[in-house]
């Protein structure tokens, strides 16, 4: 690609100026993006700076002051700069892609070609920064985003360049992963920048905040993981290999990384459009120290899930070398467009009876799920709409965290043990309060599910864990007993469980809209004594 881009310079190389680096910008857009999709585009595709440069003076009628004209000069002068060094860059292209044969020192060459670019870039940057209106936070910040969304796509596409297995080629990745961080860090504070005042702004502020604790701590804690670097590979099984193709950047405070399965293409009118997609996950904890349980658990749930949310589950699997826990593995599922999707994380901020009820009823199926992983951490954004219209749930790292618990013990709408709320509480408190309708019925479909397995089957499930965590199983390893029985507990008395909570929810409903002069709506709930039953229970009326 690139010597066709140096043909095709070869050709003009004697234009004046301005058409030069007009082309230079015309062809760079043609490189590949190594941003997620949410990035904004290059800077070189956004700033029209070349067209600018000539900038005439004010109208002869009007006298510009002393500023204005002061402001005006630096300016020209920005861009004048910046225009001389994209020359500069166009004649490094000239020299380094016009030669017909690799030559020896070919990566030197391109190495110094990108450090020319990436000080275009900077002048292009220090040029539209002048530009913005003083005081437009949010401009500045746009133009500064651009611009490193730009070096990270040229360390991209540099370190690409370079030996595949090369020790030169890693680190050249690293320094693209380090550009892709500081961009996607842009990326975050424009988005809450740009959001109306409200709770939904403020708890993305917090967010932020909180993640870039955990940023800071990282740097100190986390250690090198053989799976956490581009080119990096897995087998998956002896006739499949998982690559890894870069950075994943959707929140979290983990290390995210995409791997590919090449034997696994995906075809759109006859063509080949990408591959099969695994989302990675370090095996470690928030700020970067080594923890295995969270892959080894991650495993479990997928398994428990698969069991009893069916079709709506999400495979996964530890990632296990030479003994050690390196991370997990889950396969990327496909969801509905951005515009499309339902928003949950914004319901939470500002609930509604907006939610389809087949979600509310899928929701329900996933309380289930958490309630047997001891999970009080799924909020709004951990559920994922998927392309068939239903949801499913994930990151189910912070399971049995809080097993001891006193108020982990029984289900409610109020115990909040980690930072942000949980969608199961917001969506139950509103129940409560009579502002959104739910079939409590629904949670029956899992209720049965898990009363048809034994002790052993579901226990089983969690082994490596508690391998892991708590050494084997023996009549001597009390601590592993005491785990699992309590493990056990939320699992076989799931009905009971259900019956106290809903009877209580029920009865909250029915107060609140008596207060309110609403009619009673909860009778086909319960039994003559106001106590929750399933349809699968003694006849109410009874």
């Amino acid at each position: 690609m690139c010597e066709a881009i140096a043909k095709q310079k070869e050709v003009q190389i004697q234009q004046p100026l301005q058409v030069q680096q007009q082309e230079v910008i015309q062809q760079e857009q043609t490189f590949q993006q190594v941003l997620q999709p949410q990035a904004e585009a290059p800077l070189v595709q956004n700033m029209a700076v070349h067209a600018e440069i000539d900038t005439p003076a004010p109208p002869l009628h009007q006298k510009e002051s002393h500023t204005e004209k002061k402001k005006r000069e630096q300016l020209e002068h920005a861009r004048q700069k910046a225009a001389e060094q994209r020359e500069l860059v166009h004649r490094q292209e000239q020299a380094i892609h016009g030669q017909p044969v690799m030559m020896e020192d070919q990566t030197k060459g391109e190495q110094a070609l990108l450090a020319a670019r990436l000080k275009a870039v900077a002048l292009e940057e220090k040029a539209e920064l002048k530009a913005v209106a003083h005081g437009d936070a949010i401009q500045e910040m746009t133009v500064k985003h651009r611009a490193q969304a730009e070096r990270a796509r040229l360390a991209g596409e540099f370190a690409r360049m370079l030996p595949p297995g090369s020790a030169q080629r890693r680190k050249a990745m690293a320094v693209k992963e380090e550009q892709e961080l500081k961009a996607d860090h842009l990326r975050r504070k424009l988005k809450v920048a740009r959001m109306a005042d409200g709770e939904e702004k403020k708890r993305e502020e917090a967010t932020l905040k909180r993640h870039g604790h955990y940023d800071r701590l990282k740097k100190v804690f986390r250690k090198d993981n053989p799976l956490s670097h581009e080119d990096a590979e897995w087998p998956l099984s002896q006739d499949k290999t998982l690559v890894n193709v870069g950075r994943a950047f959707f929140g979290g405070t983990k290390p995210m990384y995409i791997f590919e399965d090449r034997s696994a293409p995906i075809m759109r009118d006859g063509q080949v459009v990408g591959y099969k997609q695994y989302l990675f996950k370090e095996a470690t904890n928030c700020i970067g120290m080594y923890k295995p349980e969270g892959a080894l658990v991650t495993e479990a749930a997928a398994m428990l899930q698969d069991k009893i949310c069916g079709p709506y589950s999400i495979p996964a699997f530890a990632a296990v070398r030479n003994g050690k826990v390196l991370g997990s593995f889950q396969e990327k599922i496909e969801t509905i467009q951005e515009a499309q999707r339902f928003d949950l994380f914004s319901w939470q901020t500002d609930p509604q009876d907006t939610i389809p009820e087949h979600m509310k009823r899928e929701i329900l199926r996933e309380h289930a799920l958490d309630w047997m992983l001891c999970n009080f951490d799924t909020k709004g954004e951990n559920f994922l709409h998927r392309t068939d219209n239903h949801l499913c749930s994930f990151d189910k790292e912070a399971s049995f965290s809080k097993l001891k618990d006193a108020e982990a013990q029984h289900m409610s709408s109020e115990y909040k043990p980690h930072a942000n709320d949980t969608l199961y509480n917001t969506l139950f408190t509103q129940f409560a309060l009579g502002k959104i309708t739910l079939d409590l019925a629904a949670s029956l479909e899992q209720v049965t599910k898990v009363e048809g397995m034994k002790r052993e089957e579901y226990l089983g499930l969690f082994s490596q864990m508690l391998n892991q965590k708590y050494g084997p199983e023996s009549p001597k390893n009390t601590a592993r007993k005491e785990i699992e029985d309590a493990m056990w507990q939320r699992a076989s008395t799931l009905r009971e469980e259900y019956r106290t909570f809903y009877t209580n929810l029920i009865q909250r409903r029915r107060d609140a809209l008596k207060k309110a002069g609403k009619a009673d709506d909860c009778a086909a709930y319960v039994d003559q004594s106001g106590v929750f039953r399933f349809a699968d229970e003694q006849d109410k009326a009874e």
